[in-house]
């Protein structure tokens, strides 16, 4: 099948962000859809499984590769956004599973996709902090996102304010790209978690989690052991950096870290 017809032109600011043998593309610049076509089969040869693969779902009007260039013409100038926009459905040929009534279904798709991601934005040298922004919003584009306080909360505890935000447009693009009778019902409903997400960080300051110095593997590393206490005690150093107790800074956080862990 030959896809060139739906390589949406707007979205060439994706191949700047290649920074392959010098290429040097600029959003909103003309460039011949054959050779977007041709650049990006070649780039990232995985792309190609996406090519006239069927949904079959009432959710989708597109293959999922049509599904791809469709959401990308509604990416904004955020680089990372975009990068996430193209590689968000790469690992869906490799979960395709159909019903009994011949729906089609992709569970699992978003880890998948993120494993896939991962190799092949390693195998382009992409920086480390780059893969891991990009590698993260794949892997959670499908999750479940609820419409309470408490769900919003969890979500900048793991991804931070910047992050979760990023995902909701990563959100907003791929609705974008689906079904148009659902597309205003989807697009209401992440209008409604943005306005909660900043009730939320106006309660609640723009501090979390995520947002520390250092992480659960940095706590294993001077001596506690997995499990709930590293979130709990994640938890109590965010609390103190909020509270002003302390400065978010790895040395003074992971020695004020060992210290609970000496006293317990």
């Amino acid at each position: 099948m030959n896809c060139n017809h739906y390589i949406p032109i707007s979205a060439v600011c994706i191949i700047r962000e290649l920074e392959l043998r010098g290429w040097e593309f600029t959003q909103g610049q003309n460039l011949e859809m054959d050779n977007w076509q041709h650049i990006l089969f070649t780039v990232v040869p995985e792309l190609r499984t996406m090519c006239g693969f069927q949904q079959n779902n009432p959710y989708h009007v597109y293959d999922v590769w049509q599904h791809t260039a469709a959401a990308l013409r509604a990416a904004g100038d955020d680089p990372v956004v975009a990068l996430t926009i193209l590689f968000h459905d790469i690992g869906k040929p490799e979960c395709y599973t159909e019903d009994e009534d011949g729906r089609g279904h992709f569970y699992g798709h978003g880890p998948v996709s993120a494993r896939i991601t991962k190799q092949v934005m390693k195998r382009l040298k992409f920086d480390e902090e780059t893969i891991d922004t990009v590698v993260e919003l794949v892997r959670y584009h499908d999750s479940d996102l609820h419409e309470k306080r408490r769900s919003i909360r969890t979500w900048l505890d793991r991804l931070g304010v910047k992050q979760f935000r990023r995902l909701l447009e990563v959100r907003r693009c791929d609705v974008s790209g689906q079904n148009p009778a659902c597309l205003a019902e989807r697009l209401a409903r992440i209008h409604r978690l943005e306005a909660l997400l900043d009730e939320v960080v106006e309660q609640n300051g723009q501090f979390h989690i995520k947002d520390l110095d250092i992480n659960g593997s940095d706590l294993i590393q001077i001596g506690y052991t997995p499990g709930s206490s590293i979130g709990s005690t994640l938890s109590k150093l965010a609390d103190q950096v909020v509270e002003g107790v302390m400065e978010n800074k790895r040395d003074i956080l992971l020695r004020e870290a060992g210290r609970w862990l000496i006293r317990e």
